[in-house]
Order: structure tokens, then sequence, then C-alpha cells
């Protein structure tokens, strides 16, 4: 939980983010967290102007390592 200091400074954090309306680079990072070895924890959140570049590949892939026992997915 968040206390009153640190709310206040990821809300800043938040409010600096700018979008320059090109598309994001998804598929490589979501790569590299899933060829983690399941020892190491992991929790990604994806925060995105709309715009993924291969959308497609981005979601078979996440739908793969999920059923491989991965983790979850929530939309």
């Amino acid at each position: 939980m968040l206390d009153e200091e640190q709310f206040k400074y990821a809300t800043r954090a938040v409010d600096e983010f700018q979008a320059d309306m090109g598309g994001t680079e998804l598929f490589s990072a979501m790569k590299a967290v899933m060829e983690k070895p399941a020892s190491i924890p992991r929790m990604v959140v994806v925060m995105t102007d709309g715009e993924v570049s291969s959308p497609s590949q981005v979601c078979a892939n996440v739908k793969s390592w999920a059923e491989m026992g991965g983790g979850r997915v929530f939309r």
C-alpha cells in the first residue's frame, strides 16, 4: 500500500508522461520478461497511449505463456 508521499510522487510522475503518438514496441520487453526463470517473481503492468506495434504477436505470446502456466493475464 502506498503512503501519502509515495502516492503524490507516483501521481506527479504519471502527470509528466508524454505520448509522442508513435507505436509502442512491447513485444521485445514482454519476451524478455517471459524468458526469465519461473523462480524469479514477475509482475507486468502495461500502460500505453493505445497504439502497440504488432499487437497480435504480443497477444499470442502472452496467451501462450499463460497457458504454459507462466502466470495469469487480466485485461
